[in-house]
C-alpha cells in the first residue's frame, strides 16, 4: 500500500507540469514537430488513445527512422484489475515496416512500453504530415483490465526519462542521409485534450528553467560543476553530447533533495562546444557549454 501510495505521490507530481499553455506567445520556440496523446476514450474496462505525430515544418520533410513510447498511465486510474496492452489493427498511417507492432503494460511501473523497430533506411521511411488537421497517426492503443477502471482521469503521459521507459523518435537528415536522434522534451511530447489541440501545460518556460541550470565555470577545460536550483526531492539523468550528436558523458539514477550539484570531469575531450541535457519526472532542460585549453 506505500508503495501505490509513493507512485501515486510521483505521478501527480509528474502531472503536475501542466499549467502554463505552450499556446502563449514567447514561452518556448516552436518545436520542428508535435509528437502527441489524442483522442483519449476511457469506459468500463478500457481505455483507448491515438499517438499523433505531425511536422510543423512545412518546408522541411519529416521522414520517420524509428518512434518509441513510454507512456505513464495515472495508477489510481488502473486500480486493481490485471491489464494488458494492444495496438489496435489497421490504426497506422505508416507503412508496414514502421508500424508499432510490439507493445506491453508494466502493471508494477504503471507504463505501457511501444518498442521501437529497426529503422528502414534513407528513403524506405514514412513521411510525417504538416497538416495540422490530420496529423500522421502512428497506432491507437488499447488498455484492456480484468475489472473496471477507477472513475478518475487516466492522464496518459510521455515518460521522458530514461527509466522507466524512455520515448525516443529519430528522423533522416535529408542532406547527410543519415538517421538522426532528435531531441524528446515536454515541448514536443505532450498530451492533448483534442487530435489537434496544442492546449499543452508546462510548469515553467524555457527561460524560468534556464535560469535555474548554471554550468561553472563556462568555458572550461573539461572540469566542472554542474548546479540546478530545483524544489523538490527527484531523481535526475545527465547526458553530454559533442557538436555531431555523439553522447560523451552519461550518467543516471542521481538523487537530490531538491538543488541538485554535481562535480563533471570529462577527461581529454577535444576543444568545442558541448550539450548537456538535465532530465527528471517533470522536465527536461540543455544547455551549451564550451571546452577550451
Amino acid at each position: 500500500m506505500k508503495s501505490f501510495k509513493l507512485l501515486l505521490l510521483v505521478f501527480v507530481l509528474f502531472a503536475g507540469i501542466q499549467s502554463f499553455s505552450q499556446e502563449k506567445k514567447g514561452t518556448n520556440p516552436e518545436p520542428d514537430y508535435h509528437y502527441y496523446i489524442a483522442n483519449i476514450n476511457a469506459s468500463g474496462k478500457l481505455l483507448e488513445f491515438d499517438l499523433l505525430l505531425l511536422n510543423t515544418r512545412s518546408d522541411k520533410p519529416f521522414e520517420l527512422a524509428s518512434i518509441q513510447a513510454g507512456i505513464l498511465i495515472n495508477p489510481a486510474f488502473c486500480g486493481s484489475g490485471n491489464i494488458t496492452a494492444s495496438i489496435i489493427p489497421s490504426t497506422s498511417d505508416l507503412s508496414s515496416l514502421q508500424a508499432p507492432t510490439v507493445i506491453t503494460f508494466v502493471q508494477k511501473k504503471y507504463c505501457i512500453k511501444i518498442a521501437a523497430k529497426s529503422p528502414p533506411g534513407y528513403g524506405n521511411g514514412s513521411i510525417i504530415s504538416t497538416n495540422p488537421e490530420k496529423p500522421t497517426r502512428l497506432c491507437r492503443v488499447r488498455l484492456t483490465s480484468t475489472e473496471a477502471f477507477a472513475n478518475v482521469a487516466p492522464d496518459p503521459r510521455f515518460c521522458l526519462m530514461t527509466r522507466p521507459y524512455p520515448t525516443k523518435l529519430s528522423c533522416y537528415d535529408h542532406e547527410a542521409k543519415l538517421n538522426t536522434a532528435l531531441e524528446v522534451n515536454a515541448y514536443s511530447c505532450y498530451t492533448a485534450n483534442n487530435k489537434n489541440s496544442r492546449d499543452v501545460a508546462i510548469t515553467q518556460s524555457n527561460a524560468q528553467l534556464m535560469e535555474k541550470l548554471s554550468i561553472y565555470p563556462n568555458p572550461n577545460n573539461g572540469s566542472f560543476t554542474l548546479t540546478y536550483k530545483g524544489t523538490d526531492p527527484t531523481i535526475y539523468e545527465i547526458m553530454i553530447v559533442n557538436q555531431n550528436g555523439s553522447i560523451v558523458y552519461k550518467k543516471s539514477e542521481i538523487k537530490a533533495e531538491s538543488t541538485l550539484s554535481q562535480e563533471i570531469a570529462l577527461g581529454d575531450l577535444p576543444e568545442g562546444t558541448y550539450t548537456i541535457t538535465l532530465s527528471n519526472i517533470k522536465d527536461q532542460i540543455s544547455k551549451k557549454f564550451v571546452i577550451k585549453k
